[in-house]
């Protein structure tokens, strides 16, 4: 009863707290702030909690003397600052400050994460006497020391592609020379657009807290940089957590739109396709000769894509199949397919544990396999009368797989151990390329360091017979690398991720490429340039020359996952 009863005064309290604050402009939070009144703090405060912000949870507390010393000279050096409307929306708490006859409550408003160029963080109260809530600002150090605190120096990174900003969050005093310096070395503009420091602005809140916005981004452009050699104030250097995979951080000007492109080798856009929830992109078979693509999502839906004409069907609304309430692997997908050469047949990894053989266009599914141990990978043969699998070889998620070959009945044909390999910790559920190049030979991954030199390319296997070869995945030539060190500033040659295979219709003069952390890009050998095309990798080259990959403005990664 007390509970519930401490639940609706806090409830009136916030609700009357937030319809004052909707009610207060700027300006007249501002001219009532001239005043330097402090926070009202009581005297011999014995402990500081944290709540959630409609919850009664607590999220820490504190009690140690010299905690409780730190945080209140905080608010003690406050500054008066004001209510927006509307307010920027950050992480809302509830800050209980309680002496032996006295409790004080403030409501947070933590904006470190959020693209505020003012403050870090606010509080607010209503004052005895008076009718609107004032506010205080506060540093990043307090708010920081309030809520948590990190044994190294981290700087953590919030993108923000709709008002065009990066957000760096850092536990130390940032050494403004060294970001600025990191900023002129490894800023880049996409596509050129004169001098790159003219287009982002750095809005300091306090040492540990700046905005880095873009307001003079060109209209399509993005802005990519590094953060590499960004100090503290004693000199140490930062780890950089940032929600994006890999070093590069990237900002997109414009709308948010994720999704595929098609463009000739001179850089003109000739299609493109939102797939805005897209998580995996794989081929639809393994015939080479194939322009189909199927697209699987975060929401269940799973395209295949024409990549010639740019038809796209859902699958599932042809296919009677149940997805519901699936295992789905790190990426959030439940199940995979892969069609025969005449597409009249189609094999699908379900749960990644049972495959079925489904007659297409609603005829007949059937559950032909049940593995024992999660099935990484699948593939049908050209002529549907055979599917790979590639299971687990150790039974912990590790780095190797077994390759397993049965018939379309589900008898297992033949099994090759620790067949595949790609470097990773165990744990970790990916997504394995398997391919047929024709009826009887597959071929399957074999990428990292395995008790050797790092080594990215494939294995081939006869479905009866075994090993066949090795052989590593296409690369550059020495002139397409030298175009690349001249193009990229800092690229590196590990981060070479895919070489597309030649397009007949755009000769020889073309590369496409992805590059880990960076995108997709064409090398022009005429030319001696490389253009950048997208945020994502490269999928294919069409029969008319075009080149198709992925791009996005929102930060929405999505994998390619084939063997070249």
């Amino acid at each position: 009863m007390m509970v519930a009863s401490l639940q609706l005064r806090y409830g009136v309290v916030f609700l009357l707290f937030f319809l004052i604050l909707q009610a207060c402009s700027a300006k007249a939070e501002v001219e009532q702030n001239d005043q330097l009144v402090p926070i009202p703090l009581p005297a011999n405060i014995g402990s500081i909690t944290v709540f959630e912000q409609h919850l009664n949870q607590v999220v820490v507390k504190h009690t140690a003397s010299d905690s409780i010393e730190v945080l209140l000279k905080g608010l003690k050096q406050a500054k008066p600052s004001y209510i927006g409307d509307p307010e920027y929306s950050g992480t809302k708490y509830r800050v209980e400050l309680a002496a032996p006859k006295k409790k004080l409550v403030l409501e947070l408003n933590d904006l470190i994460a959020t693209a505020s160029t003012d403050v870090s963080a606010k509080v607010y109260l209503i004052l005895p006497g008076e009718e609107r809530a004032r506010a205080w600002s506060l540093p990043s150090e307090w708010i920081q020391n309030l809520l948590h605190s990190e044994a190294e120096p981290v700087i953590q990174l919030t993108l923000d592609q709709v008002n065009d900003s990066v957000t760096l969050a850092a536990n130390r005093a940032i050494d403004k020379t060294s970001l600025e310096e990191a900023l002129k070395t490894y800023m880049m503009i996409y596509p050129p657009a004169g001098d790159a420091a003219s287009v982002y602005r750095l809005n300091w809140t306090d040492p540990r807290r700046v905005v880095i916005g873009f307001p003079q981004l060109p209209e399509g452009s993005a802005a990519e940089f590094k953060l590499d050699g960004v100090l503290t104030q004693e000199g140490k250097p930062s780890q950089i957590n940032s929600p994006l995979k890999g070093r590069l951080i990237t900002i997109h000007q414009g709308l948010a739109w994720s999704g595929l492109q098609w463009v000739d080798p001179g850089g003109k856009r000739v299609r493109e396709h939102a797939f805005q929830t897209a998580v995996s992109i794989m081929p639809a078979s393994s015939s080479s000769h194939d322009s189909e693509i199927i697209i699987y999502n975060h929401d269940i839906p799973a395209y295949r894509l024409d990549l010639k004409s740019g038809h796209v069907e859902d699958i599932l609304t042809k296919e009677p199949i149940d997805v519901s309430e699936l295992a789905v692997n790190d990426n959030g997908i439940g199940f995979i397919f892969s069609y025969c050469d005449n597409k009249e047949r189609l094999y699908m990894l379900h749960g990644w544990e049972t495959v079925y053989r489904v007659e297409t266009n609603g005829g007949q599914k059937k559950l032909i396999y049940t593995s024992d141990r999660p099935i990484y990978g699948m593939a049908a043969s050209p002529d549907g009368k055979h599917v790979a699998v590639l299971t687990d070889s150790s039974g912990g998620l590790g780095p190797y797989a077994d390759l397993r070959v049965i018939d379309a009945d589900g008898k297992l044909v033949s099994e090759f151990k620790e067949a595949a390999y790609i470097g990773h910790s165990d744990g970790w559920y990916f997504i394995y390329p398997v391919r047929w190049t024709d009826n009887e030979r597959i071929e399957v991954p074999i990428i990292g360091s395995s008790g050797e030199a790092f080594f990215r390319g494939k294995a081939a296997f006869h479905y009866k017979k075994g090993l066949q070869q090795k052989q590593g995945n296409e690369t550059l030539s020495a002139a397409d690398i030298a175009i690349l060190k001249a193009s990229i500033d800092g690229w590196d040659e590990m981060d070479l991720f895919r070489v597309l295979p030649r397009s007949e219709a755009a000769g020889e003069r073309y590369v496409a490429i992805t590059l880990a952390g960076s995108g997709s890009w064409l090398i022009d050998r005429e030319e001696q340039q490389a253009r950048k095309l997208g945020s994502g990798p490269v999928i294919a080259w069409t029969p008319k020359g075009h080149v198709v990959y992925w791009h996005t403005t929102e930060g929405m990664s999505a994998d390619f996952i084939s063997i070249d």
